[in-house]
């Protein structure tokens, strides 16, 4: 398989949408992080199936807020937007 580097110029850091929870199992604490994902857009399809679902600076504050409603987050999944990245073979 041939590894790519995908990066956004426009950004130094990129947002994705993720759960995180910490289970306790026997005393001991287990930390699992998960990334959400969608089908692939069309520049990134050629690579891979899948690909994050990248986060705006918007969608990002609500992500991250404990108070957001349901609707709202299954909103910022919904209108993940399709970024151009800029992507090399390494």
């Amino acid at each position: 398989k041939d590894k790519y580097s995908i990066s956004n110029s426009k950004q130094k850091y990129v947002g994705v949408a993720c759960l995180f929870k910490v289970w306790d199992i026997h005393g001991k604490e287990i930390l699992c992080f998960t990334i959400i994902t969608k089908d692939a857009n069309s520049q990134l399809s050629k690579i891979h199936g899948r690909m994050p679902i990248v986060l705006d600076e918007k969608s990002e504050a609500i992500w991250i807020d404990p108070e957001s409603k349901i609707e709202k987050l299954q909103q910022v999944l919904e209108q993940s937007g399709d970024m151009k990245y800029d992507v090399f073979k390494v």
